[in-house]
């Protein structure tokens, strides 16, 4: 795996795309790179790219839906995407078309539908919603997810009531709750009806009673 800490020039990209190390490259974390059809380019010469961390915080429709040209791609984190303004329905849906088992979308900005596509895709596994705009409408949508395992609500204005949706997400295993000020006794009746997840609050971590 590659982390540029530092903004990456589609130049740049390039290059490491030419070295011997970036023609077996997997793992590429630029989150300080913006999205952008210029970096598309580049990272399509990464032939083996199957993990993929960016800034999307001015990406727009049309690039979003060139991502399909990484065809390997199945870990997506777009940090700071804005479905409100740049992005509209279609950019999401490309990103929700893709054949991903993990995605991050972390202080995204995201409409409610959006949820909904997101319970959608079929092979989600992992979600990572920290501060983003997710809250209990959202939990309710996310509560159809087929696969979903991982999911990450750090930073949210999630609240006890949102949480009883996450007790119908049967394939659910862990979720993350720090910075959204919900207590211990919030947490009740989630433990309760749920001892088969791994809870991650402020107060520490719940580790289940129970196997799946």
């Amino acid at each position: 795996m590659v982390n540029l800490t530092a903004p990456a020039t589609p130049a740049e990209l390039a290059k490491l795309a030419g070295t011997a190390a970036g023609t077996t490259l997997t793992e590429l974390v630029l989150l300080d790179t913006d999205l952008t059809p210029a970096t598309i380019d580049a990272l399509r010469r990464f032939r083996h790219l199957n993990t993929l961390g960016i800034s999307a915080k001015g990406a727009d429709d049309d690039t979003l839906a060139r991502l399909k040209e990484l065809p390997r791609l199945t870990s997506l984190s777009l940090r700071g995407l804005d479905a409100r303004g740049k992005v509209t329905d279609k950019g999401f849906e490309a990103v929700a078309a893709l054949p991903l088992r993990s995605l991050g979308l972390a202080w995204s900005d995201l409409a409610p539908q959006h949820y909904r596509g997101l319970a959608a895709m079929p092979n989600l596994v992992t979600l990572d919603l920290s501060q983003s705009s997710a809250d209990d409408a959202a939990l309710a949508d996310l509560a159809a997810c087929p696969k979903l395992i991982s999911l990450n609500l750090s930073g949210t204005k999630v609240t006890p009531r949102g949480l009883e949706s996450l007790s119908r997400i049967a394939t659910l295993r862990s979720v993350e709750l720090r910075r959204t000020g919900i207590t211990a006794k919030g947490l009740l009746r989630l433990v309760a009806s749920r001892p088969d997840v791994r809870i991650y609050w402020d107060g520490g971590v719940i580790e289940p009673s129970k196997r799946p």
